[in-house]
């Protein structure tokens, strides 16, 4: 049934109907708390584990999310407090999947177990910053099995979430000034081949050794007894290929759940290392981690290195056993280094992303300009003239040429004099700031 099969428009008429108006004042209840973002999951299984039981779902008005929803505000007689009933609502909400999954937002069931009544509803509170969905199981003291079971379920669901397994995860900003996280945000990053990844062949076996390698044998190298936890830093100068490369790896790892963290929010750590824990295999992500330490000198120094040493924290207090792969980066390693060196065995890989050399040059060229068409020794010669610059400055180098060769009519052939005019103010030593923001250091050596 639905809302509008009910005689009823306040939910105490609807649960003195379904209980008996002499039972009311005995029933007794029960409630779970769970956090906002495994609202889907919950959902899932709610519907899933009553649907046996035929129950009429009607929903609630729940004037507001901070106010919490519970029996005694069900049965309230007083007629600014007394809860409405309303058609059932559904929030829309990204999972990554091509349609958004329909959650129910608040409602109550009503069913009999055993032949005996049994109200269960699902409503939402806000307690800023956290958001929180609330399960409670109403009954006359008889269903304690029912409710166990009950509860046990959307526990395991939880636990599960298989709802967001294998995608790519952060907790969203609550929209406010508090900075604080709320609900999961579902990303969906663009899918990067390994021909899109331009590096040297001997950082290119790192990645497939300590990546790759290790991920398709973690099941045996668990049998073995081995861990199967798993840190690597990837570092070097700016604008060399590192967030590229971890698109990469999580293009290529479907089988793991990716997990974003940012700095800003590294006081929810906790919370996003149960997230991993729950989703193994998983991956933690953290870019730029030297930033979290960078105010070691002034006053808020000790705070910011307790917070690296909260990460290293949290990957020591995973067991040998956890799935659970750690992708940190910074262009800084030196910062980051004294920390590690007093904690070893939270990195196992420190894997360097460097400045193309020059066939990676020559094949960045290639790949950004596979629209263009270059004369003769054009794509050598301006690989050659390229030394120093990183892989970002060689996307906008390509791009620069292009719009050089529009410019005098060229038509997207690029010329040595396009290579040359672009290259002029590039390397004029008097662009010494512009040089480094583009990242091309050739000329600072």
């Amino acid at each position: 049934m639905t809302a509008g099969e009910t005689p009823h428009h306040l939910a105490r008429q609807a649960l003195e109907a379904h209980f008996g108006v002499d039972r009311v004042a005995s029933l007794v209840s029960a409630k779970r708390q769970f956090g906002a973002h495994l609202k889907p999951d919950l959902d899932k299984a709610l519907r899933e584990a009553l649907s046996p039981y035929d129950p009429e779902l009607l929903g609630l008005n729940q004037y507001s999310s901070y106010d919490l929803l519970s029996l005694s505000r069900l049965l309230s007689r007083n007629e600014h407090d007394a809860i409405q009933l309303s058609p059932v609502e559904y929030q829309e909400i990204d999972v990554g999947d091509p349609e958004p999954f329909q959650a129910i937002r608040t409602a109550m069931w009503l069913l009999k177990v055993d032949g005996q009544p049994v109200a269960v509803t699902l409503s939402n509170f806000y307690d800023t910053p956290h958001r929180y969905v609330f399960v409670e199981v109403i009954h006359s003291g008889a269903r304690a099995e029912f409710k166990k079971a009950l509860f046990d379920t959307l526990v395991e669901a939880g636990a599960q979430s298989s709802i967001y397994r294998g995608k790519v995860l952060s907790f969203e900003m609550d929209g406010g000034d508090t900075g604080m996280t709320s609900d999961i945000k579902v990303h969906h990053p663009e899918r990067v081949e390994r021909s899109e990844v331009v590096l040297d062949a001997s950082t290119l076996k790192r990645i497939d050794q300590n990546v790759f390698s290790f991920d398709a044998h973690r099941l045996e190298l668990k049998r073995l007894g081995q861990s199967t936890r798993k840190g690597i830093l990837f570092h070097g100068p700016p604008g060399t290929g590192k967030t590229h490369t971890i698109r990469y790896i999580v293009s290529n790892l479907p089988n793991r759940t990716t997990i974003l963290v940012n700095g800003e929010q590294i006081y929810q750590l906790a919370r996003y290392m149960a997230l991993a824990r729950s989703l193994q295999p998983s991956i933690v992500v953290m870019e730029d981690v030297d930033l979290i330490g960078r105010s070691r000198d002034t006053p808020s120094g000790n705070a910011a290195e307790g917070l690296l040493n909260n990460l290293l924290n949290e990957m020591d207090g995973l067991t040998t056993v956890a799935d659970v792969m750690f992708i940190l980066t910074t262009n800084r390693p030196e910062v980051i280094e004294p920390a590690l060196a007093m904690r070893p065995g939270r990195i196992d890989a420190a894997i360097e992303v460097p400045l193309p050399n020059l066939d990676c040059r020559r094949r960045l060229i290639e790949l950004y300009g596979v629209s263009l068409s270059f004369e003769p020794g054009t794509v050598e010669a301006a690989a050659g003239q390229t030394d120093g610059a990183s892989a970002a400055y060689m996307k906008e180098f390509v791009r620069q040429i292009a719009q050089t060769s529009l410019e005098r009519g060229g038509g997207g052939r690029i010329s040595a004099e396009d290579v040359k005019t672009v290259l002029a103010d590039t390397i004029d030593n008097s662009n010494l700031l512009g040089r480094r923001t583009i990242g091309f250091s050739r000329a600072d050596r």
